[in-house]
């Protein structure tokens, strides 16, 4: 153990992502007492004992990731949850938080901000308390004002043909092969990914995330 400081057990499917993160983590000194690259193997070594930061990677598409955190908070009560995921969007967040992780943070984040949310997560008093990083508790606040889910999603934001070309950026379809499907020019096409840009807050290169956030492809 390390004098006190936090344990962790790192979960994410990519090999390199995840030693990156072990790395990173005895570099600073925690005691890295577990990781798994399979979701299977991340279930079945819950059985790490004492207190335990759990720092796993989260995809919204279906539901693994929120079982995922209830299954470890469930194991024991003295553990917590630290999502660390490539996913920006406010729903995906939300999810974490109401299934019970103790914090977010995204992979864009730097090393020293992932140790600070750790550390803030290990000095945590009960097990209902949170960490927003930044000014992420704002965010959310503002999420669930202007309707959560329902009203942020591409469904309910984009119009019928903005929500197929949409689908079809998403998918990785090109500007020229969606003008053809969709018997429209290209400019239209670009128009639209404008348009689907302002409504949804999304910028383009997240198209892919949001979609399958929303369950509008596949991951």
């Amino acid at each position: 153990m390390n004098n006190g400081g936090p344990n962790v057990f790192v979960y994410d499917p990519a090999p390199i992502t995840l030693a990156g993160a072990k790395g990173i983590f005895l570099r600073a000194g925690l005691t890295v007492v577990g990781a798994a690259t399979e979701a299977s193997d991340c279930v079945d070594k819950l059985d790490v004992g004492g207190p335990v930061i759990y720092v796993v990677d989260h995809a919204p598409a279906g539901d693994f990731g929120t079982r995922l955190i209830k299954a470890i908070i469930k194991t024991d009560e003295t553990r917590r949850v630290v999502i660390l995921s490539a996913f920006e969007h406010l729903a995906a967040i939300a999810s974490a938080y109401e299934a019970g992780a103790s914090a977010y943070v995204t992979k864009t984040a730097d090393a020293r901000e992932v140790l600070e949310v750790i550390s803030a997560v290990h000095h945590l008093t009960h097990a209902r308390d949170r960490v927003f990083p930044g000014g992420l508790a704002a965010d959310l606040a503002n999420f669930y004002i202007s309707g959560g889910r329902g009203g942020t999603s591409p469904q309910a934001r984009l119009t019928a043909q903005q929500l197929k070309v949409f689908q079809m950026m998403a998918d990785g379809i090109r500007v020229k092969d969606i003008a053809m499907r969709l018997r429209i020019n290209r400019r239209t096409v670009y128009n639209h990914v404008v348009a689907i840009r302002k409504r949804l807050n999304v910028p383009r290169e997240h198209f892919r995330s949001c979609a399958i956030e929303h369950g509008l492809i596949d991951q």
